[in-house]
């Protein structure tokens, strides 16, 4: 029997109304279905309208309460195979302005937003022309659910990417002030003059973290920024060499070294390194 289009696109993929459906769902109904019919053929929608209802089903999903937070991937499983592509998916941020404290029992790897149990946003599609995933190991809890639930202590990440070092501290604020970014959370950088000064980062821890004087912290460049700003995700030194992800940053940059207003060097300047995250 021939398969028909149950969305109605047509035959070079931009979207029809469908009778059948509801036009605010009809996107999100196509998720399902491919995530149901990974080798279907029929034709399918355009990857920004998906990527961008993927994005907000994601946030929508964050922002509710589970009474087992561990539950947390195995409820969007199957439709998160669909959207697992590295190293885009690292780009996700806390913009939470009351952060919880990271969960004291182990959920997933840092790298991964079901590892904190706060609402998180982000572009979770993006493709990324500067960093590059060389290896990653997970061991599941069931081999019969790929993206489903990991075994503690059993994921790694190894990914090469234009990197640079700065120092963080945080002072945990009494009340939260700023409407974008994490309060008492700074960045500072040893520039060429051997002064240091504001790093001038925008970023977003991805939990409360304690209260901490300078450390050595790692940005590491994912999107570098060609039509729009740079972002990344900030890291910190883990045990045996490793590293685990702290939070999320941003850059005003566009690609053009000249119009570069920061006091860091310029992002794809920045010295190509190893990391394994966990």
């Amino acid at each position: 029997m021939k398969e028909t289009d149950p969305f109605k696109y047509n035959e070079i993929g931009s979207e029809k109304t469908s009778d059948a459906l509801p036009e605010d769902s009809h996107t999100l109904d196509a998720i399902a279905f491919y995530a149901a019919h990974p080798g279907s053929a029929l034709p399918r929608p355009g990857e920004w309208p998906v990527h961008q209802t993927w994005n907000g089903l994601v946030e929508s999903y964050t922002e509710r309460y589970l009474s087992e937070p561990t539950d947390r991937i195995k409820s969007i499983a199957g439709l998160a195979k669909n959207f697992s592509d590295l190293p885009g998916t690292l780009l996700w941020r806390n913009t939470t302005r009351q952060k919880l404290p990271r969960p004291d029992k182990w959920q997933e790897p840092s790298w991964s937003w079901v590892a904190i149990n706060d609402q998180v946003e982000g572009n979770f599609a993006r493709e990324s022309p500067c960093a590059e995933v060389e290896h990653v190991h997970c061991e599941l809890v069931s081999p019969q659910a790929p993206f489903g639930e990991l075994r503690e202590g059993g994921a790694l990440l190894r990914i090469r990417g234009c990197a640079i070092d700065l120092d963080w501290r945080y002072i945990r604020p009494k009340k939260p002030k700023q409407k974008f970014g994490t309060d008492g959370s700074d960045i500072r950088y040893l520039n060429s003059g051997h002064t240091y000064v504001d790093a001038e980062v925008l970023h977003f821890l991805d939990a409360r973290e304690p209260a901490t004087d300078w450390a050595q912290i790692t940005l590491l460049l994912i999107d570098p920024g060609w039509l729009s700003n740079a972002e990344g995700i900030m890291l910190k030194k883990a045990r045996g060499g490793k590293h685990s992800r702290l939070g999320y940053f941003e850059l005003r940059y566009n690609g053009d070294t000249k119009g570069f207003d920061s006091p860091l060097p310029s992002p794809r300047s920045w010295e190509k390194e190893v990391f394994e995250i966990i």
